[in-house]
């Protein structure tokens, strides 16, 4: 009895050596192919898919692992150096899921993706490794505020929240979606941002956030931040939106749109800088249907329980425009008024139209009318060209004058034989609202003349959008 177990167990061994032999010798002889890789149609460049790969194990693998790699490729060849996106190990033939990242950096429009069964080391027929999927299009998205208008709010110590929704667009590859943050520069308490992750979509509405502002308890002055915006894919493409806060008396800049919302028979008033004979214009944004709100400007120092003897107009309708003239220079209040018995909520865009006196204008000057006189907004420059004729003796000496008293830096202009024009860049006036060029010592000779071209260099157009409320 002994004898014959101890014969049945070496033969056991000797027969699992033999199987083990045989299975190795028939994993050698397997065949690997790549039948097909699907893929979406379209994705976002850096997004994360599913992908979906086939493959054909021809012969006993015996266990052995079989390698899956997903390559990227722009020219639909397979070299060295095409980046594998995705990769698995299956022991098994058949449909087999993966994850692909696609790369970031890739552009938009058609790109090739291959399927590659990485072949076993004594594989003899290799051809059929690698199988193309159908070309993905890559969608690429291209975030941006819908304006790049400061935000600005104007608000006093006592006043409830303000809110104000801002637009983000999408003008990327149609329907590709960003996905973007919006975080604050600093961390304030009078600024907050509601809903500051979102999704925009090409082709499709512009995604929004809501901007709040808490002004309740705080001192006269001006408040600033700025909001960055980041889309996931991009956190380097970063764009800065700034934000203010006046509490206080508001300013507006003529080009600046203004919103607020006026309970029934209350007003508004903001302030801004005018030149004598200057017109502001007003264009209705939005108003609601049937509502009406009065506009009317004033001199800073007018009596706002004077009865209205400044011009005024009506505004009724969206896209109305009425056009205020001031008849003189200085600080001038915006008024608006609701003389409805319900809240209105308006939306003006603002503009202006200079004098000709604060425009580039040209003049002679001589013994009789030596000067010219340029209106200047406050912060404006100007420029100024003098040319005397050959009746001019001279030495002819200039001078400019504002509102704080002369100007230094001028010096003499000295007549040559061959007369040179005298050109003056960017003269600063520390004081409007007007700039005086005097021209003295002409000479004798009644036709003695000096032509000057004087440009004003008025402050840009506002572009800001306040918020009163």
């Amino acid at each position: 009895m002994v004898s014959t177990f101890r014969f049945v167990a070496i033969a056991n061994v000797v027969l699992g050596m033999a199987l083990g032999a045989a299975a190795h010798a028939s994993a050698a002889g397997v065949e690997l192919e790549a039948v097909s890789l699907v893929l979406p149609g379209q994705a976002n460049a850096g997004a994360t898919i599913a992908a979906s790969a086939e493959i054909r194990i021809v012969g006993d693998s015996a266990g052995n692992p079989v390698h899956l790699d997903v390559v990227w490729t722009d020219d639909a060849v397979l070299d060295a150096g095409d980046p594998v996106i995705g990769s698995t190990a299956v022991d098994f033939d058949g449909i087999h899921g993966l994850v692909v990242t696609l790369p970031a950096a890739a552009t938009a429009g058609p790109h090739h993706v291959a399927l590659r069964v990485v072949p076993f080391p004594d594989e003899i027929d290799r051809t059929d490794n690698v199988v193309f999927a159908a070309p993905i299009e890559i969608l690429v998205p291209d975030l941006a505020f819908a304006s790049n208008a400061p935000l600005a709010f104007a608000a006093t110590s006592v006043d409830p929240d303000l809110a104000v929704d801002v637009a983000v667009i999408n003008s990327g590859t149609p329907g590709s979606f960003g996905l973007f943050e919006i975080a604050l520069q600093k961390p304030v308490t009078w600024l907050e941002v509601v809903g500051a992750s979102g999704v925009a979509v090409a082709g499709s509405a512009p995604a929004t956030f809501t901007v709040l502002v808490h002004a309740e308890g705080l001192v006269p002055g001006v408040y600033a931040n700025v909001l960055l915006m980041t889309q996931q894919g991009a956190p380097h493409a970063v764009q800065a939106l700034p934000v203010t806060l006046t509490i206080g008396a508001p300013w507006f800049v003529p080009g600046d749109r203004v919103r607020t919302t006026l309970a029934a028979g209350a007003a508004r008033e903001l302030r801004f800088d005018t030149l004598a004979g200057m017109k502001l214009a007003l264009t209705t944004i939005e108003l609601n249907k049937g509502a009406r709100v009065e506009s009317w400007v004033r001199p800073e120092n007018y009596d706002p329980a004077e009865p209205v003897t400044v011009p005024h107009k009506m505004l009724k309708a969206v896209k109305k425009k009425v056009v205020l003239k001031t008849p003189t220079s200085g600080i001038y209040f915006l008024r608006l008024t609701n003389p409805t018995s319900s809240p209105v909520t308006i939306e003006l865009a603002t503009g202006r139209g200079l004098p000709k006196t604060a425009l580039p204008r040209v003049a002679t000057l001589r013994q009789a009318a030596p000067e010219i006189t340029a209106l200047l907004l406050p912060g404006a420059t100007a420029d100024a060209t003098f040319l005397a004729n050959d009746y001019v003796t001279g030495p002819l000496a200039l001078t400019a004058t504002c509102a704080a008293g002369s100007m230094s830096g001028l010096g003499q202009y000295t007549v040559l034989a061959t007369p040179d024009a005298l050109v003056l860049t960017d003269l600063p006036v520390p004081s409007g609202p007007y700039l005086t060029l005097r021209a003295e010592n002409f000479g004798d000779h009644a036709k003695a003349r000096v032509k000057v071209n004087v440009t004003p260099k008025q402050p840009a157009l506002g572009t800001a959008l306040i918020v009163l409320d």
